[in-house]
């Protein structure tokens, strides 16, 4: 009759050490697989929180005296959608692309590339805003009042279709129905006409008269340079006030000339986070490749669907998503535990099958 073997007893400590090891690491990839994208993080809710309350009010008043209210166009009825075409309609734009930003979590996303940017509490920003986006305008002022940053801002009234391309509810005065009921801290520091020239001569006399009126009583200058080095220059110098290099990072949204330039290298820059690229010649550069060479992170928020892929954000969602926590731990991490368990897990088989065969 056989004797059943059994392992050495100086083996079984080593044996059940390695045992619990495996073990540990299991239970603990598993753990942060459970709690991957559940990580609340209380700026990233400020700022989510901020630009939900913002579309809100923009929606609401929209509502109340009946400005862009096309189901067809906005079937959420943000208020943020304008028509195809109007008296400031600068270029064609994509439908879809505009309804995806009115998303809060796009303010989210800028906390997050600002935070890589490496921006500070109390720190100054300069953000370039184009009618095109006007939710972009939106995300990007609550996340930087959300980071307790200093926001400054120039606003381009010009948009692309679907934009806040209704001129009698321009981003000026979206910016401005904000600042009124205390969304927006800060006042802009200028506007522009926006278009070819940034000087809005695609425009009837009727619309830029009615245009300027208004900013006026806003108590807005206006900026009406209309070379791109001296536009340039010109936002530089606001941007910058009296205390030149303290900037600590530049937002673009949209695609006007003043931040986009003449340069076709322009086509080359991948939205987020910048912080180098090839530079044109400087009569050929706008504010993006200008803040490039002098060391700044730009965060460039154009090319919509590449930035939801990149970023995971829903495409042309039908209803206001939820706010997206920031994962609690990078994939690789989870990768490489459940990698270190299985090799633990195979060195107990191999060592236990070597013991039992050499008894």
């Amino acid at each position: 009759m056989s004797q059943k073997k059994s392992l050495p007893d100086q083996e079984k400590p080593l044996l059940i050490t390695q045992g619990v090891i495996s073990l540990v690491l299991l239970v603990t990839g598993l753990l942060l697989l459970q709690t991957l994208g559940a990580r609340q993080d209380p700026t990233e809710i400020k700022a989510y929180n901020l630009m939900n309350r913002s579309l809100e009010l923009i929606s609401d008043y929209c509502k109340r005296y009946n400005i862009n209210q096309h189901p067809e166009l906005d079937p959420r009825l943000t208020g943020m959608i304008g028509p195809e075409w109007s008296e400031i309609t600068t270029t064609t734009g994509d439908l879809e692309a505009k309804r995806s930003t009115v998303n809060p979590n796009f303010a989210v996303l800028v906390v997050r590339l600002l935070r890589q940017a490496g921006v500070e509490h109390g720190d100054t920003i300069a953000i370039n805003c184009s009618g095109s986006f006007p939710a972009l305008m939106v995300a990007s002022i609550s996340a930087a009042q959300s980071l307790n940053l200093v926001p400054r801002t120039i606003l381009s009234i010009g948009s692309s279709s679907f934009g806040a391309s209704n001129p009698d509810f321009t981003i000026a005065d979206q910016y401005r129905l904000l600042q009124q009921a205390g969304m927006i801290n800060y006042p802009p520091l200028a506007w522009s006409f926006g278009g070819e020239t940034d000087s809005g001569e695609e425009f009837a006399p009727e619309v830029v008269s009615s245009i300027r009126s208004r900013m006026h009583r806003f108590g807005l200058p206006c900026l009406e340079e209309t070379v791109l080095k001296s536009i340039v220059r010109e936002r530089l110098q606001l941007f910058e006030g009296t205390n030149p290099g303290h900037l600590s990072a530049f937002i673009n949204t949209g695609g006007s000339l003043a931040s986009m330039g003449t340069s076709p290298l322009i086509l080359k820059v991948k939205p987020g986070l910048i912080r180098r690229s090839r530079l044109p010649e400087r009569d050929e550069q706008g504010l993006i490749f200008a803040m490039l060479e002098r060391d700044i992170p730009v965060i460039h928020l154009l090319y919509i669907k590449g930035l939801a892929k990149e970023y995971h954000l829903p495409w042309d969602p039908v209803k206001s998503p939820s706010y997206q926590a920031s994962p609690a731990a990078p994939g690789w991490i989870i990768l490489l535990l459940a990698l270190l368990a299985l090799i633990h897990f195979i060195w107990i088989l191999i060592r236990f099958r070597l013991l039992k065969n050499r008894n």
